[in-house]
């Protein structure tokens, strides 16, 4: 006859339950009667755990039978938690009676609210010897809000007299570097949106897209061989770790839709898929718009009706478009949620902001702020040229009074100060974004080198430490279990 002897802890709710009930009880199984108890029991008092770091909690094991002796620990997870590390140490030998505490790390969950964590004792755990649980508070996440750059800014700002540090970077790391980037960023709390395979120039066969290559710079992070420009062992299990707990996600491709080279939405499919075969735990994003992803893209449309099922977000940035056509960044985001949802994509919505060509060029009741600013420092007003191929070269950057807007009619101007503070508290209000970016960094070795007096500027750099700030007091919405 199989009996079950509880001796259950305060914090496990749900007394003469079967093992995997949620939570399951503690307790031991044994063919005989029992004369004699195992017992696992969590530490008193519910943990309270931020997402984006790693916590762990006690659990005080207590034989008080003869045997069993050695067991082997595991833990497992209930409701919420995203992932669990070893439990130290990771076995025991109790016999003839004893106690010992053990620790079971666990990593960033994905929704807030209740969990629960549990560890499992045995000479086969999966069976359930013996089992504790403990109830975990999470705490919703901050709003993350920062640039697309490169390494150098982790723990940075704008500039370095900014008051506040960057919480999110875009970069394309490299794999004699990356191990020291995840570094950095735990310590200072930034997420990282990683580009793996690099940029498009890696990728390609004079001036085609070549997925053998994309697949080769992807396997630089998990190849361990003695090949150049491979990760070590121990860094190809820490960048596993840091996509568990959501410290690096991972951008799969840069604006297909766009030429040099052409790349096709099958292909955006497959280079998700490449992804998930190697980092299943991996969050991926793409810089595509939900309607380019149905519909396709120039030579190249959807006609298959791919649903890119191991996609996790599509990407909106407001830019020239919606700033010409007077749009609210709310109206925008609403349409490719419904886009989503129509198609049945199954995926989030990242959000940026371009800098250099989504500032406003149209009044619009619904936004405060107007097209013409205080472009100089000084009470003059007008709006900057900004950076769209219509636009010559010569011109980006350069500021025009206000009454030219009008007449002129260019095809970008840049964000002002005010936009960007106003465009993030939106993005706060919406509270369904995971993280903010702005496009992007500027300085005389990036791609908007022209616009570098501007991000360095007192009133930019004011804006930014804002929008920082904006993020860290409000929510960000919880990250999508991967696909």
């Amino acid at each position: 006859m199989r009996t079950r002897s509880l001796s259950l802890s305060t914090l496990v709710l749900a007394a003469g339950a079967c093992a995997g009930d949620d939570p399951p009880p503690t307790g031991i199984k044994s063919d005989a009667a029992v004369t004699c108890s195992v017992t696992i029991a969590a530490q008193p008092g519910a943990v309270t755990i931020p997402t984006s770091t790693n916590a762990a909690t006690q659990f005080l094991v207590t034989n008080q039978c003869p045997t069993p002796g050695s067991w082997v620990l595991t833990g497992d997870r209930w409701g919420n938690i995203a992932s669990l590390g070893t439990p130290t140490p990771s076995s025991l030998n109790l016999a003839g009676g004893g106690s010992a505490t053990v620790s079971l790390p666990y990593m960033t969950a994905p929704y807030p609210g209740q969990a629960y964590i549990t560890l499992r004792a045995g000479p086969n755990p999966s069976v359930e010897e013996a089992a504790g649980t403990q109830s975990v508070n999470v705490v919703t996440p901050q709003l993350p809000v920062g640039v697309f750059g490169k390494s150098s800014l982790i723990g940075n700002g704008a500039t370095p007299a900014s008051a506040q540090k960057w919480k999110v970077l875009y970069l394309a790391p490299n794999p004699g570097s990356i191990a020291s980037d995840i570094d950095k960023a735990e310590a200072d709390n930034v997420l990282l949106v990683v580009a793996l395979p690099g940029n498009k120039g890696a990728w390609k066969n004079g001036d085609n897209f070549s997925m053998a290559k994309y697949r080769q710079q992807l396997d630089r992070f998990v190849d361990t061989s003695t090949q150049s420009n491979r990760v070590s062992a121990a860094t190809a299990v820490k960048i596993k770790q840091a996509m568990a707990r959501r410290r690096i996600v991972c951008y799969v491709v840069d604006e297909p839709n766009l030429p040099n080279p052409p790349i096709s939405p099958a292909q955006v499919d497959t280079m998700a898929r490449e992804h998930k075969l190697r980092w299943p735990d991996c969050l991926t994003i793409a810089r595509v718009t939900p309607e380019l992803l149905v519909s396709g893209w120039d030579t190249m449309p959807n006609t298959a009706h791919i649903k890119y099922i191991k996609l996790d977000y599509a990407w909106s940035q407001y830019n020239n478009n919606h700033a010409k056509a007077g749009l609210t960044p709310e109206q925008v985001w609403q349409a490719q949620r419904n886009i989503i949802s129509q198609n049945g994509l199954n995926m989030g919505l990242a959000v940026s902001l371009n800098l250099w060509a989504g500032g406003l060029q149209k009044l619009n009741t619904e936004i405060p702020d107007q097209p013409c600013w205080n472009h100089l420092q000084t009470t003059a007003t007008g709006w900057i040229w900004g950076d769209r191929p219509e636009n010559p070269d010569s011109l980006h950057g350069v500021p025009h009074a206000c009454d030219s807007l009008t007449n002129l009619k260019p095809p970008a101007v840049i964000a002002s100060p005010g936009w960007i503070k106003t465009f993030t508290q939106r993005v706060a209000n919406d509270g369904g974004f995971p993280f903010l970016l702005f496009w992007q960094h500027a300085d005389a070795n990036s791609a908007s080198p022209e616009f570098t007096g501007y991000y360095t500027r007192s009133d930019f750099v004011s804006a930014f430490d804002q929008a920082v700030m904006t993020g860290q007091s409000a929510p960000a919405a919880a990250w999508r279990i991967p696909k």
